[in-house]
């Protein structure tokens, strides 16, 4: 296979020609008007696009690679930010395309279910790469040019072959398909209500889950979609959609009313759409290859390192000045000594820190300094122990140094809470110690190392972070990703909360709701049940109905949970009124007494939170 990408595209048609073999599909001996591919995408002849030479003899993508001025162009075209990865339509529509759950058999002949979108007005047959690396397609490299909405430029740098089977009938159909990073938006974008309309009995449906958002794996366009129709169709009442039967079972498809929320619905773009930097590629690559999950849900990640983790320097004097620092604010505040010690224990009971015997591993690795921040608004923890990241090495190296960020997989803060707005029965909540709950492999424990004794009479001995750690630079896109994952992971039991899962959040905190009670009750249940399946355990649940929340008043896990209707619950930095559904500012403004003057003004304003981010 790999010597036909030597030949140039001329070569290879000539090739194909000489041992009689098909030049739309290249493969058997029939005429390439009975091909399986669908033709040139660069010139639409029935040849395959490996083939595609222009009729003047040049070779257009051999001399594209041989040019070194047109190499250096193409090479700009590809690096320029104007590149597309995927397209999305970012008003979501009660339009729902026809989905249908198929089977798709690999080269080993083993079955794997896929979630097919019928969509006639796409012009390729598409995968995800996701799904392809799941059930091991192989892939073929290719550098395709594809033109989407509005002309903008993308290209297809992999092409696949499978063969999909129906589950309503014995029908099956050999495609090619492109193989691309992302399609898209769920489908349907927004939950559609099975109540409102009356589905026939004993009819099958190439979908049961058509109505919860849920990610698509292929999508068949035009050339096939219209070839898997037949005859059947009955109309839906009260909403301008149909019943159609296809090949692989009955699909639902057209528009669907919708019962609106209290305010006009603003949504945004997903951040996956953005353009991802090579360090923010390599990130999310090192957590796909390297994450694990145990028998009991939960998972084990790995530190996501970059070229400065062989540079990191000796960090345990640093550390020891730390705590010596540390025991003297100790002995001056008493009251604070034995909060932060009940804040250590508590990683000890809950196995989240543990004492390093081996001395070996005493003086490698990374020491954290760690101290006491007062937090005195917090509804739990007022005294929390943060660990410095960025405390740096001998070698003037930090472990935040050596770390990638990660790319940002979570809306804007702006986006979620506006969105929190549109909903009549509003719900928030909070995953309780996230960050915790996220084991870290044992190898990369050795980086999170910290000192500690009960009392100033024992010796100071070493222990080892064993989760991933708020202060470290990659905590914030492992805890997020680790999100991601389990909704991923749960898609199949948990279709709705899964859509929650990856928009409704910031960091561990939770602002969703819904526009009618049972659905509001019921994403709450899934929520919860999700969550657990990883672990995550959701706490502090507060709403502008009581009905939902009335059932923890006795759940001792939830003891610092806001119950009073007339309570202001924090919501993000601002205060949610949830018996008036309002937001409001508290502001404590000292020394009113006082003249005031521009350093008291100025040291007021970065206390209100600003959710514009002005």
């Amino acid at each position: 296979m790999q010597q036909i990408f030597e030949l140039s595209p001329k070569e290879r048609y000539e090739a194909a020609r000489k041992v009689s073999l098909c030049v739309n599909c290249l493969r058997g001996h029939h005429h390439p008007k009975n091909g399986l591919s669908g033709g040139c995408l660069k010139c639409g002849k029935r040849r395959n696009s490996l083939l595609h030479f222009n009729q003047q003899g040049s070779d257009s993508i051999n001399q594209v690679n041989n040019s070194p001025q047109q190499s250096q162009s193409t090479h700009s075209i590809q690096e320029s930010p104007a590149s597309v990865r995927n397209c999305q339509l970012l008003i979501p529509s009660e339009v729902v395309l026809a989905t249908a759950v198929a089977v798709i058999i690999d080269k080993q002949r083993k079955s794997h279910v896929c979630r097919v979108m019928l969509d006639s007005g796409s012009p390729p047959r598409v995968v995800t790469e996701k799904f392809a690396n799941k059930i091991g397609l192989k892939k073929v490299a290719v550098d395709i040019p594809h033109q989407a909405v509005d002309n903008l430029a993308t290209s297809v740098k992999h092409i696949a072959t499978s063969t999909i089977k129906s589950r309503y009938n014995n029908v099956q159909h050999h495609l090619p398909l492109f193989v691309v990073k992302d399609i898209g938006n769920t489908m349907p974008t927004l939950p559609v209500d099975r109540s409102s309309f009356k589905i026939p009995q004993d009819l099958f449906l190439a979908d049961s889950g058509f109505h919860n958002p849920t990610e698509v794996d292929m999508i068949q366009g035009a050339q096939y979609s219209y070839h898997f129709l037949r005859q059947g169709q009955i109309l839906i009442e009260n909403h301008p959609a149909v019943f159609q039967e296809t090949e692989l079972g009955w699909v639902v498809a057209g528009c669907f009313h919708q019962a609106l929320a209290k305010h006009a619905k603003v949504y945004y773009s997903s951040p996956t759409a953005s353009m991802l930097s090579v360090e923010e590629e390599a990130c999310e690559s090192d957590y796909v290859k390297n994450t694990q999950r145990d028998e009991l849900g939960r998972y084990t990640v790995h530190l996501p390192f970059n070229q400065n983790k062989t540079k990191i320097g000796e960090s345990r004097q640093i550390a020891f000045n730390r705590f010596h620092s540390l025991d003297r604010k100790f002995e001056k505040d008493p009251i604070l000594r034995d909060q932060y010690f009940e804040c250590i224990q508590s990683f000890l009971n809950e196995n989240h820190m543990t004492l390093l015997k081996n001395e070996e591993s005493f003086n490698r690795e990374f020491f954290l300094p760690h101290h006491a921040v007062i937090k005195n608004s917090s509804l739990t923890t007022k005294t929390r122990v943060v660990f410095d990241g960025s405390c740096k090495s001998s070698s003037g190296i930090s472990l935040n140094d050596a770390l990638m960020v990660g790319p940002t997989i979570q809306d804007e803060l702006f986006s979620t809470f506006t969105r929190f707005r549109i909903f009549l029965f509003a719900l928030t909540a909070d995953i309780e110690q996230m960050y915790r709950q996220i084991q870290l492999t044992n190898e990369h424990r050795l980086f999170q190392k910290i000192l500690w004794r009960e009392t100033p009479d024992d010796p100071i001995k070493v222990y080892t972070l064993n989760t991933v750690t708020f202060g470290t630079t990659s905590a914030h896109f492992l805890a997020i990703r680790t999100l991601h994952h389990l909704a991923a992971d749960e898609h199949e039991n948990y279709p709705t909360a899964l859509v929650i899962l990856k928009r409704d959040f910031y960091v561990d905190d939770l602002l969703t709701g819904a526009n009618m009670y049972q659905e509001a009750l019921s994403l709450r249940n899934d929520l919860i049940e999700l969550l657990q399946k990883g672990r995550f355990n959701l706490r502090k649940w507060a709403s502008n109905e009581p009905r939902l929340t009335n059932d923890f008043k006795n759940d001792s896990r939830n003891t610092h949970m806001s119950l009073d209707p007339t309570e202001n619950i924090k919501t993000l930095g601002l205060f949610w009124n949830q018996s008036t559904d309002s937001i409001i500012y508290t502001v404590n403004i000292t020394d009113l007494n006082n003249q005031p003057t521009k350093r008291t003004i100025f040291s007021q304003i970065p206390k209100l939170f600003d959710r514009l981010g002005l």
